[in-house]
């Protein structure tokens, strides 16, 4: 038997897939930054209701990883998302690159 939600948790509800679709239009800007842009306009009858902040932190967490591409399963995979993770003038993010040979071949300067 399905207990009818209160006009307060309905809103609860509607808050967190409103929370869930901002993450999702907007990857770049952390959790804790979108939770206190929305959150601060949500009436506190219906913050009562919501679930703790880390759990909305998750929440985001979990709907912006269904985005992301499967783990790469050999070097070739990470040649097509490198470009990704360039810096705009080109220099790479992370502390190590692959070689046209498919292995680690140095450490790169992050500048």
């Amino acid at each position: 038997m399905h207990i009818p939600l209160t006009r307060k948790q309905a809103g609860a509800v509607t808050v967190k897939a409103n929370l869930k679709r901002v993450a999702t239009e907007h990857p770049r800007v952390p959790p804790a930054q979108i939770l206190r842009t929305h959150l601060s306009q949500v009436p506190s009858g219906i913050l009562v209701e919501l679930t703790e902040t880390e759990s909305l932190k998750n929440a985001i967490r979990m709907v912006r990883r269904k985005d992301l591409p499967p783990n790469s399963k050999s070097p070739d995979d990470l040649e097509e998302i490198q470009e990704r993770f360039q810096k705009p003038r080109g220099k790479l993010q992370s502390n190590f690159f692959f070689s046209t040979q498919n292995t680690i071949a140095r450490k790169t300067k992050v500048g």
